[in-house]
């Protein structure tokens, strides 16, 4: 117990962001945007090359890129990803909390 309260107790140490670098998507999520992009069958949700974009101070902060996705009635969603990934600004954008800045929902 002591050395949990000693690690949350320290003082942090600034970490130097670096670039997160480009990946190319895995089969599952091209398969997924195309099952979307075609069409052929009824979704209660559908999300089409969403993307958003925050400006700050003449910085261009790029949450989410490029996403396509389709979930049908009375289908489980969840979202997974790590801390940064875009997760909460997706569901702000599905819920009309914020407007994507491209694509559609």
């Amino acid at each position: 117990m002591n050395c949990v309260c000693i690690r949350l107790c320290k003082k942090r140490k600034k970490i130097k962001k670096e670039p997160i670098p480009f990946f190319e998507p895995d089969e599952d999520v091209v398969r997924e945007a195309m099952r979307v992009v075609k069409g052929k069958e009824t979704l209660a949700i559908k999300v089409t090359s969403l993307k958003k974009v925050y400006h700050n101070g003449g910085r261009n902060l790029s949450a989410v890129n490029d996403l396509s996705f389709g979930v049908s009635k009375g289908e489980c969603f969840s979202l997974l990803g790590v801390n940064g990934a875009g997760k909460s600004t997706i569901f702000k954008m599905l819920t009309g909390e914020e407007a994507p800045t491209q694509g559609t929902i």
